[in-house]
C-alpha cells in the first residue's frame, strides 16, 4: 500500500513505512523470474505468500517421494543379496517354535 490509500485495519489512510504492518519483500517472482524488491502490507502479500509455500511443499513433497522410492529398492536388493548368499551358502532359516508347543 502506500500513503494515502485506505487500511482496513486502522480504519484509515495508510500510513505505509510507519506501520508495523508495513513490509519489505525481497525475491525473485515466480511469474516473470524477475528480482522483485518492494514494500507493501503483510496482510496484502498473505496470498501470494501462500501460494509460494503451497509450492514449495509439492516440491519437498517429490523430495521426500523419491527419496522413499530409493530406500525401497535399496531395501529390496539388500534383502535379495541376503537371500542369494543364504541360498549360495545351503542355510536354513531358522524355524522359531511358540513357547506353549
Amino acid at each position: 500500500m502506500k500513503d494515502g490509500q485506505w487500511c482496513p485495519l486502522i480504519r484509515k489512510e495508510c500510513v505505509g513505512h510507519r506501520c508495523a504492518w508495513h513490509i519489505n519483500i525481497q525475491g525473485t517472482d515466480p511469474q516473470t523470474g524477475m528480482p522483485t524488491n518492494q514494500f507493501g502490507c503483510a496482510i496484502a502479500y498473505v496470498p501470494l505468500l501462500q501460494v509460494e509455500i503451497a509450492a514449495q511443499n509439492r516440491g519437498t513433497t517429490a523430495s521426500v517421494d523419491n527419496l522413499r522410492n530409493e530406500q525401497d529398492r535399496a531395501a529390496r536388493a539388500q534383502v535379495q543379496m541376503m537371500a542369494a548368499i543364504a541360498e549360495s551358502q545351503n542355510i536354513e532359516p531358522v524355524h522359531i517354535l511358540e513357547a506353549d508347543q
